[in-house]
């Protein structure tokens, strides 16, 4: 096949505009997925806000009938059923990712240690918490 060489330029200019057409829609479309997932970060979020909130109210009720909260009992409890939490999306970590997030990916990048590790639980805290299995 002969190609004319007068057309040759206006071959790869289509051709280039058709490459570009073709990135800027990928890089569009990878956009709009970090938007949905940063929004369903931030409502998952504001339910774990939710639920801290219930399990504090839950625990206050408990200490005025009992004249414990047993918050970490409760909490261990769960664990032995096979549930954990890391610990990680605590109201203040929430509050702490939200402003170092921005222009971030979900503030996943660039985190320091202390912030990216599950939290450790103290000798106090161990010794409140012994539960029969």
């Amino acid at each position: 096949m002969h190609i004319e060489p007068s057309i040759i330029p206006s071959l790869i200019a289509a051709g280039s505009g058709i490459v570009t057409a073709l990135i800027t829609g990928l890089i569009g479309k990878r956009f709009a997925n970090i938007k949905a997932l940063q929004d369903k970060l931030k409502l998952a979020q504001s339910d774990i806000g939710y639920l801290l909130k219930v399990e504090e109210i839950h625990c206050e009720l408990i200490k005025v009938h009992t004249g414990e909260s047993h918050k970490l009992r409760i909490r261990r409890q769960a664990e032995c059923e096979g549930v954990a939490w890391s610990g990680q999306f605590t109201p203040g970590r929430v509050r702490y990712s939200g402003r170092q997030s921005s222009g971030r990916l979900f503030g996943l990048f660039g985190r320091n240690k202390e912030h990216s590790e599950p939290r450790k639980e103290s000798n106090s805290e161990r010794a409140e918490t012994t539960v029969e299995h």
